[in-house]
């Protein structure tokens, strides 16, 4: 009989759990569930604790969007870097990215700007001499991994575009 834990992030970041099948659970004992065969099932709207689970399900608006490993899920930017840039006026970053024709989409994470690249051989240099131009000389430019923030607001980009076409 296979045994499932059903937790809301609220129980994931508290110091102990009531669950099904274990009075009490603390957060660091999960993976030692999951070992043990526990099927460990976690809601939440914060994608940084998803980072650690073995699987992924995105939903948007009631429906299943993606579903898979981190790993699987980041494989949508392949071909796609992002860059991450650092300004005191990332609004402005975000809108001179825009305005590039090698931008694909930007998105603001606290300060910083995620810029999705069109084409894999872009350069941080590129970027960098983009921005100068736009009258921000003085920032911080780096190629980054995906995060599965970056994935959410893909699938969820593609899933508003495709319903409105």
């Amino acid at each position: 009989m296979r045994k499932v834990l059903f937790i809301s992030a609220d129980q994931w970041r508290g110091e102990c759990l009531s669950s099904l099948g274990h009075p009490c659970v603390r957060t660091p004992h999960l993976d030692s569930l999951a070992r043990q065969g526990t099927t460990v099932l976690v809601t939440t709207h914060y994608l940084d604790e998803a980072e650690r689970c073995d699987r992924v399900a995105i939903i948007h608006g009631g429906r299943m969007a993606a579903l898979g490993t981190t790993a699987e899920l980041k494989q949508g930017f392949a071909d796609r870097p992002i860059i991450e840039v650092r300004s005191d006026q990332p609004v402005k970053a975000m809108a001179a990215l825009d305005a590039w024709p090698g931008v694909e989409k930007t998105s603001l994470f606290g300060t910083a700007v995620h810029a999705v690249l069109r084409d894999h051989d872009a350069t941080e240099s590129a970027v960098a001499s983009v921005l100068a131009a736009a009258g921000l000389p003085s920032v911080q430019v780096s190629r980054v991994s995906p995060s599965l923030e970056d994935v959410f607001l893909d699938v969820v980009d593609r899933l508003e575009t495709a319903g409105a076409a």
